[in-house]
């Protein structure tokens, strides 16, 4: 199989395993409804009927869709965990040679190892966990609006709002993110050139004009990758802040609901909890922005160096070896007697 081969085959093997996950996260995501509906109907019927036997049954069936939860939850953090690792022991050894390859052929290149290392920690870490819980946010705004119109309006007000947050951080930090992890990932290719040519720089006094001048290159970088996470920052926080808001005025237009009649306590405040959870992977997201980030440009980078050269044509083939051995100019003396001549001797294996 050829190197490009390798690259397009392991991305599509990692598609095939997210793809299952997906279904493990539309049923954990189902599976989270059980805390709301449970406290809906400890509040709508068990307290209203005194029922002991409703009670027990509820908490029962409560605690075992809780237990399934957890089963899915870790079926489906295992497989992205190992599927993180197969993708690390497949990539690493050809990104290496190939970045062999492209040296000798003076290719420049800005992927190495560490690329495939960001693109293990995105699949198995909590970041694409997110970006797999956030299709399934349509559920739980469905569910509110079951409850009542006026709460799935605001629950569909505050999803536009987050996503509209979401999209304006990745038009902000997309150009300035992709060039501070290019020049960070410089940065450190020079750290390591200083020491693999620490014994050419040393005699020569390098070293500390060498060091300045790379401490200058840092404070640059660092400069522009802290602008960059001030943003993201900023507006993780605000879509917290925004979720909590949201929290409160849903509450506030459930008891509204209820002086009115047209609501129950329990679903007011079910309400309340499941427009939580449906916010929740877009804040998750935010957080793991930086995640996101690095694995598409180490995919990128990873990408360009497959399709910078030809073909790995593989070892060649050399034909079976024939043995000999070439003497000249030696000395020697025959028995018995005190001459010495030179001897040229060929003698076939």
């Amino acid at each position: 199989m050829t190197m490009d081969g390798v690259f397009q085959n392991c991305m599509r093997q990692v598609r095939r395993q997210v793809m299952p996950v997906m279904w493990f996260s539309l049923a954990v995501n189902l599976l989270m409804l059980i805390s709301s509906i449970y406290m809906m109907q400890v509040f709508d019927r068990v307290l209203a009927s005194g029922s002991l036997h409703t009670l027990l049954w509820l908490t029962i069936a409560a605690l075992l869709g809780i237990a399934a939860y957890a089963v899915i939850e870790q079926a489906r953090r295992r497989v992205l965990a190992r599927t993180g690792l197969w993708v690390e022991q497949r990539l690493s050894q050809p990104v290496i040679r190939r970045g062999v390859d492209a040296r000798l052929a003076g290719v420049r290149s800005e992927a190495s190892a560490s690329d495939v290392g960001d693109l293990k920690t995105f699949i198995s870490g909590e970041a694409l966990l997110a970006f797999l819980d956030a299709p399934w946010m349509p559920i739980f705004i469905v569910v509110i609006w079951l409850m009542h119109p006026a709460l799935g309006a605001v629950a569909v007000a505050g999803a536009v709002i987050l996503f509209g947050l979401a999209v304006l951080n990745d038009v902000l930090t997309r150009s300035a993110s992709a060039r501070s992890a290019g020049d960070a990932r410089q940065l450190q290719f020079s750290a390591q050139q200083m020491v693999e040519h620490g014994e050419t720089l040393k005699p020569l006094g390098m070293v500390d004009p060498m060091l300045r001048r790379w401490r200058d290159r840092q404070g640059a970088v660092h400069a522009g990758a802290q602008g960059t996470q001030d943003v993201t920052e900023t507006i993780s926080n605000l879509t917290r802040a925004l979720r909590l808001g949201l929290q409160i005025v849903i509450l506030g237009v459930g008891a509204l609901l209820v002086l009115r009649g047209q609501l129950t306590s329990g679903g007011m405040i079910g309400a309340s909890i499941i427009l939580g959870r449906a916010l929740s992977p877009v804040e998750r997201a935010l957080t793991a922005w930086r995640s996101w980030v690095s694995a598409r440009a180490a995919h990128m980078n990873l990408r360009a160096l497959f399709d910078a050269l030809p073909d790995h044509a593989g070892p060649m083939d050399l034909p079976a070896p024939v043995g000999r051995l070439d003497m000249e100019a030696v000395r020697y003396a025959p028995p018995r007697r005190g001459g010495a001549g030179a001897a040229r001797h060929r003698c076939p294996h």
